[in-house]
């Protein structure tokens, strides 16, 4: 049996400490509380820690491994040899459990979640033999001068949400998170969240256009903030506008 995506528990666990390991629950496995809130794994970005009721994204997405060459295989395989990447070294495992796709004209084959990956080179030069393991076998072969595209978990190495947000939104921080750590986020339910502005008590918030890491009041019926990513209901405002307010998240309906 593999690793359960969906576990249930108590704040004691939501709220625990977080881990360098990712061996406490693999990224993206699902947390829900007796009270249906519920939390997702995932782990702080390598430069910027978080604290605690910051609204999270995934990073904007990198062009290194866009339209990447590879070699041919056969149907049936989950193994992929000579993987390729652009401009930038991409490390051992860092797509674990993230996902790839194959850019062919008849796109036969379904996204795959990734298992593990060798240590991948830029430089044609130095290139050495990488490969990447899939979690599912190729419903169709890869042949001579088709490519891939390979991606990370959404909630690998999450960062404070842009204004507007470049990625998507992972959930809001229930506890500091230093760097590199590894650790639950808020993404449906009652939870604390840092707010820009007044928000508007039974009504919908989203996430700031202009502020970083906060959520605001969504209005679309008056045209304020239409364009706004919806993330929740607002429960209760802070005097302090720059303060935290309370939201009902509903980043997470599956």
């Amino acid at each position: 049996m593999g690793t359960p995506r969906v576990v249930y528990g108590d704040e004691q666990l939501a709220y625990a400490a977080g881990s360098t390991s990712e061996n406490v629950a693999t990224l993206g496995t699902k947390l829900v509380l007796p009270d249906a809130r519920a939390f997702r794994m995932a782990q702080c970005d390598t430069t910027t820690a978080l604290v605690v009721a910051q609204l999270t994204s995934s990073p904007a997405p990198s062009g290194n491994t866009k339209d990447e060459n590879v070699g041919t295989i056969a149907a049936g395989e989950r193994v992929l040899t000579s993987v390729e990447c652009t401009a930038a070294d991409q490390g051992a495992d860092d797509f674990r459990n993230g996902y790839l796709i194959v850019t062919e004209a008849a796109q036969l084959d379904p996204i795959h979640r990734i298992d593990s990956n060798d240590a991948i080179n830029a430089t044609a030069s130095d290139r050495i033999a990488s490969n990447m393991t899939l979690a599912s076998a190729l419903q169709d072969a890869i042949a001579n001068g088709e490519s891939i595209t390979y991606i990370t978990n959404p909630w690998r190495q999450i960062v404070i949400h842009a204004s507007p947000p470049v990625g998507l939104l992972t959930g809001v921080t229930v506890r500091a998170m230093a760097v590199n750590v590894y650790g639950w986020v808020a993404t449906a339910g009652t939870t604390l969240c840092k707010q820009d502005g007044a928000l508007i008590v039974g009504g919908g918030v989203a996430a700031s256009a202009s502020v970083d890491g906060t959520i605001i009041a969504w209005i679309p019926e008056t045209g304020s903030n239409s364009n706004a990513k919806y993330v929740g209901t607002a429960l209760f405002s802070n005097a302090t506008t720059t303060s935290n307010g309370v939201a009902f998240l509903r980043l997470d309906n599956n």
